[in-house]
């Protein structure tokens, strides 16, 4: 199938015991990138319902995407699969989040520092963490989703 043959946007059938998540081709950065929009579904990748039902994400919002780039090792590294929960435009708490910074899409850490100021960490130390107001304009700055979980091939 190429991406975006209608055959791409339509799930196949379950496999037993599996729900089949769409694989989307653009990936966030984890060093700039794009993200998870209907088009841009590379495959359909069979994942086991226990591994869905542990997650607790509805799979009409869950989403799997590749991360592009080193900034966030050890954590997560160039080309692993992540789970994507799409419900989440605001930070829940500190977590690993994929944002909108600058019309870069990117995957990092966040926190949340005194008087709402989030501090936007990359886990792998060579890179510096910065900072966004919680007065930053809509534009410059957006959270689209929380990562859930990886798929890492050992």
């Amino acid at each position: 199938m190429r991406l975006g043959d209608a055959q791409t946007l339509t799930p196949p059938p379950a496999a037993p015991g599996s729900v089949p998540i769409p694989l989307h081709s653009l990936s966030p950065s984890a060093g700039a990138g794009a993200f998870c929009e209907g088009d841009f579904i590379e495959e359909w990748i069979q994942i086991p319902q226990a591994i869905i039902d542990w997650m607790a994400v509805p799979i009409k919002f869950l989403c799997l995407t590749r991360v592009a780039g080193s900034s966030m090792t050890p954590t997560l590294t160039d080309g692993e699969l992540i789970f994507v929960d799409r419900r989440y435009d605001r930070v829940i708490g500190e977590g690993i989040y994929v944002l909108r910074f600058e019309n870069a899409l990117l995957v990092k850490r966040i926190q949340v520092q005194p008087g709402g100021v989030l501090q936007i960490i990359s886990d792998n130390p060579a890179f510096p963490p910065f900072s966004v107001s919680p007065k930053a304009p809509p534009g410059d700055f957006s959270i689209l989703a929380r990562i859930v979980s990886h798929l890492r091939k050992l």
